[in-house]
């Protein structure tokens, strides 16, 4: 019999979803057993799922992440894993489109608030300013979006605009193929294919070779007024050059779900860059709905039944890309 073990205190919520997507399988909840019981049910477990792996285990825990056959993350994406203190050849599954659905609205609603330059008019009328007619307003029918990073959210982002009309790209490491597309490019294609973007929408996970990808030549390549949506890491752009862009570039629009710092470390003065009004941003919650974890957990189950079922499986991470 398969054993799953699960790392976070989920049981409460999650039990029946787990008896009924597992049932021929032995579920073993960490939460319920002592120090010595949890690094032997690590040890001997099929497959784990864990949320933030640095928080929930112990070191001694965490050295063991290699006996699993598969370790499912809640969690999308991979650079906030230390792998300098995980096990080499631990199987690390991130959760590709578990949080697509809360990120995809929220990216659709900062791309409308651009188009409609909300903030800028919202500061004029605070200051007595009614300038009806004074802004480069537009219609995402009109526009091209060009989305950097085809997963999970990437494919659901497309999905949400694609009524919109308008044209739809997307870049993966490989070109994409979708009927959601009207053409698919390679990570080589950036340069090539960026001066045709209204908006340029972040999705691809933060690696070695994906860090700073928008630097200032990428953005003197962009439209004067084309705008940049980043629901991934705020790391893919570097700062002091979209800090510039910005400055000089007062129909360039940028939102952010995303920063260089953020949660405790978040500066107490804020960023610079937000004083701008072609800026806005949240604070890394665009996923948050009332039921994101039931989505994002439900389909973390789904992988890991795909992976004992023998069908094919999302997320396996390279964690090459991350040393």
């Amino acid at each position: 019999m398969t054993t799953i073990t699960i790392a976070p205190k989920l049981k409460k919520l999650f039990l029946r979803k787990a008896e009924s997507t597992f049932p021929d399988c032995q579920v073993v909840w960490l939460e319920d057993l002592d120090e010595k019981e949890r690094l032997d049910a690590i040890s001997h477990t099929d497959l784990l799922l864990a949320a933030k792996i640095t928080d929930e285990l112990t070191a001694g825990e965490k050295q063991l992440l290699n006996r699993p056959k598969m370790v499912q993350t809640i969690l999308t994406g991979a650079d906030h894993h230390d792998f300098h203190v995980l096990p080499k050849g631990i199987p690390l599954y991130c959760n590709v489109g578990g949080w697509a659905h809360g990120i995809a609205e929220s990216a659709l609603g900062m791309i409308i608030c651009n188009n409609r330059c909300l903030r800028e008019q919202t500061e004029e009328l605070s200051r007595g300013i009614f300038n009806a007619a004074g802004h480069n307003q537009k219609l995402l029918c009109e526009q091209t979006a060009l989305i950097l990073g085809f997963g999970g959210i990437g494919k659901a982002i497309a999905k949400i605009l694609r009524p919109f009309g308008g044209k739809i790209y997307a870049i993966g490491r490989t070109p994409p193929v979708s009927n959601l597309l009207d053409g698919g490019f390679a990570m080589k294609d950036l340069k090539e294919i960026i001066p045709e973007a209204d908006i340029l929408i972040l999705s691809l996970p933060k690696t070695k070779e994906t860090e700073g990808i928008i630097d200032k030549e990428i953005l003197s390549l962009m439209k004067e007024d084309a705008q940049i949506i980043d629901v991934a890491r705020a790391a893919l752009i570097n700062y002091e050059d979209i800090l510039t862009h910005i400055r000089t570039h007062p129909l360039f629009h940028l939102s952010m779900d995303v920063w260089w710092q953020e949660f405790d470390n978040y500066p107490k003065e804020g960023y610079e860059i937000l004083k701008y009004p072609n800026v806005t941003g949240s604070a890394h919650n665009a996923e948050k709905t009332s039921f994101a974890l039931n989505e994002a957990v439900t389909n973390a189950f789904g992988n890991m039944r795909a992976f004992i079922d023998g069908q094919p499986v999302k997320g396996k991470v390279k964690v090459s890309e991350y040393l």
